[in-house]
């Protein structure tokens, strides 16, 4: 029973945190091959590369780089893994995260995870609203993708803009397969 009443406290300091701000996640793809166990295998105890690319706030980029990568740390769901913008040798050279802000609406996993991706287009954000797209890539091809946004933050410590992160990062990774016909 206090284990209750503490998550209720945890979550109501994140609710009010938050203020009467709101993630938005929307369009949560997996592509026919995407295994829940191949997360584990790319990620699962080592570092799994993260690819930032834009900036809504501005500024320096290293710094936004490092709230991203920090806002994600802890949101795989089943495996421990380190987000990492320039990973060590742990890291699986195949698999990697692209995080890109203020994208496009066009904007699709495939055309993500091919190519270069810091040659994106983004927008600076409108106001303060970010948008984000995390593409969660095997070599050139997607195999997860989510969608969110909110509708103002700060900058890159702004509580809602590390939720918005860190549950992008969480939908990314489902635990489940895709069922497939005969399942």
């Amino acid at each position: 029973m206090l284990w209750r009443i503490i998550l209720a406290g945890v979550l109501l300091a994140a609710l009010a945190a938050c203020g009467d701000q709101v993630v938005r996640l929307r369009g949560q793809t997996m592509s026919g091959s995407y295994n829940a166990g191949e997360f584990g295998y790319a990620a699962g105890g080592r570092d799994l590369r993260v690819v930032v690319v834009g900036n809504p706030f501005g500024g320096d980029q290293a710094a936004f780089e490092r709230a991203v990568t920090d806002a994600m740390q802890g949101r795989s769901p089943s495996q421990k893994t380190n987000f990492a913008t320039s990973p060590g040798p742990s890291a699986r050279k195949e698999y990697r995260v692209v995080m890109v802000f203020n994208p496009p609406n066009n904007l699709v996993g495939d055309k993500v995870c091919q190519g270069d991706p810091p040659s994106l287009p983004t927008a600076a954000g409108e106001g303060t609203a970010v948008a984000l797209v995390a593409v969660f890539c095997r070599s050139d091809q997607g195999l997860t993708q989510v969608r969110g946004d909110i509708d103002a933050a700060a900058g890159p410590d702004d509580p809602i803009f590390a939720e918005l992160v860190g549950q992008s990062t969480q939908a990314l990774f489902p635990n489940k397969r895709r069922k497939r016909k005969g399942d």
